[in-house]
Order: C-alpha cells, then structure tokens, then sequence
C-alpha cells in the first residue's frame, strides 16, 4: 500500500487512502473512525457496513 503506512498519523493515513481511493477524506474518516462502545442501532450498524464496503472496493 505504502512504505510505512502503519507508522503515519491517522489523518496521514486518511490522505493516503483517499488518493489511493479518490474518496474524500471524509468519507474515509466515516468508514474508519472509532465508533462508540454502546451497541450501534440497527441503521447505524448498516451506514457503517456500506461505507465500509465502499473503502473496500474503491481499493
């Protein structure tokens, strides 16, 4: 993916995603920001699913 990867900041790791994907840096911070420890509603849960789902094939 990228020397290093692992080792940058999220927010470096965001902009590196983002032009390997041509999402926005926003839609990345969506699909892989940390959600909260409480259960996530049944709509939330699925929001998370497909935006997950676009990272990953936009990859």
């Amino acid at each position: 993916m990228h020397p290093g990867f692992e080792r940058l900041v999220i927010a470096e790791q965001w902009q590196v995603l983002s032009r390997l994907t041509r999402l926005p840096t926003s839609a990345i911070s969506d699909a892989l920001r940390p959600r909260p420890p409480q259960r996530l509603s049944h709509s939330e849960f699925t929001r998370q699913v497909a935006q997950l789902q676009t990272l990953r094939n936009a990859l």
